[in-house]
C-alpha cells in the first residue's frame, strides 16, 4: 500500500466530490500515525486553559447582566405582525 495518495488534476478526476465550487489544483493525502499524542503536561495545560476560559466567560456574563436594566424586551414577533398588517393596508390587501 502506498504511503500517500496524489491526484494531479482534481477537476478532471471523476472520483472527486465537491461540496461547493470546485477548486483548481492537486490533492495530496498522507497517512500520519501516532503512538500517543496525550502527555501529562498537555493534559495539565488543557485543564488550566479550560479553567481560565470558564473564568473569563463568567466575568463577561457578570458584566453583561450588570450593564442591563431589568426592563422587559419588546415582543419582536408582535412588532413584525403589526408592521406587516400596516403594509398590507397600504397596498390595499387585508
Amino acid at each position: 500500500m502506498p504511503k500517500y495518495k496524489i491526484v494531479e488534476e482534481v477537476v478532471r478526476e471523476s472520483n472527486m466530490h465537491y461540496y461547493m465550487v470546485p477548486r483548481l489544483g492537486s490533492y495530496l493525502a498522507v497517512k500520519l500515525e501516532f503512538n500517543s499524542c496525550l502527555f501529562e503536561e498537555a493534559f495539565d495545560d488543557a485543564v488550566a486553559n479550560y479553567a481560565e476560559v470558564a473564568g473569563a466567560k463568567q466575568e463577561l456574563q457578570v458584566k453583561k447582566t450588570n450593564g442591563k436594566s431589568n426592563k422587559m424586551k419588546p415582543n419582536l414577533k408582535r412588532k413584525k405582525m403589526v408592521k406587516n398588517s400596516r403594509l398590507k393596508r397600504r397596498n390595499g390587501k387585508r
